[in-house]
């Protein structure tokens, strides 16, 4: 297991680390057998690739705060191409390693009797589907962060709170949102998302029920019958928040 209080990852898994690791999964009993395994490969260089430029870390993840996670896990590994940041190598040993601590609190393995589908969606990536990417423990921390990074501070959000994660940090504040929105197809049209995250967002009033789910079972209703994401940014903000308005007065 990693001493979280030295945060550099140097390494990834190979990929006959994480071949290897799925198949041992199906063969494993108990959660404590996955574990040893993971950790028994963690220290075996055959198993591992080294990164030209090791990852370094400020601080522990908080099991409290996955807004300011992912802002951490973001500005340290960077921007990254699209097969980089799709990498299950990466992920898997983020999660499983580096970040071992935060996953286990955050997604415990022992004492689960089905642990085998979770630890596949929290910890052990063996795909890069979109919504493996937003399942596993760290790779969904980055992949929201870089979608709703506002650099430029245009959206309002971000414009009234001078932060360009503005969006990131409200997104992770409430697990509805980051389901509703980033593990479906909207997630993956930057357009419709950020239409769906404006109108969200002002007309989020703190203590009232997030109404997420419900605006996008609407939008997909309505993607039935017309492509949103075609739609003039002006005409398609205009529209998704006729769309959360009819959602506010039910």
């Amino acid at each position: 297991m990693s001493n979280e209080s030295s945060l550099t990852c140097s390494h990834i898994f190979s990929e006959d680390a994480i071949d290897i690791l799925r198949f041992k999964l199906n063969d494993c009993e108990k959660p404590e057998e996955f574990l040893h395994l993971v950790d028994s490969m963690a220290n075996d260089s055959r198993y591992l690739i080294a990164l030209d430029r090791p990852i370094q870390f400020p601080n522990a993840l908080s099991n409290e705060n996955d807004g300011s996670n992912a802002v951490e896990v973001y500005e340290a590994i960077g921007s990254l191409d699209r097969a980089n940041a799709a990498d299950a190598r990466l992920w898997s040993y983020l999660s499983m390693v580096t970040f071992r601590q935060y996953t286990e609190k955050r997604w415990p393995l022992v004492g689960r009797e089905k642990f085998k589908p979770y630890a596949l969606d929290h910890c052990l990536m063996v795909s890069s589907s979109p919504r493996s990417l937003m399942r596993n423990s760290i790779a969904r921390l980055w992949w929201i962060a870089d979608l709703t990074y506002d650099q430029g501070i245009e959206h309002p959000y971000s414009v009234r709170t001078g932060d360009p994660f503005a969006y990131t940090r409200w997104v992770l504040d409430n697990e509805n949102r980051r389901q509703s929105i980033f593990e479906r197809q909207i997630g993956r049209s930057p357009n419709l998302m950020w239409a769906v995250l404006e109108a969200l967002q002002e007309k989020h009033i703190e203590g009232q029920k997030d109404r997420s789910k419900e605006l996008l079972k609407h939008v997909y209703l309505h993607t039935g019958y017309q492509r949103l994401e075609m739609l003039p940014e002006e005409q398609l903000k205009q529209t998704v928040t006729e769309l959360l308005d009819e959602v506010v007065e039910e």
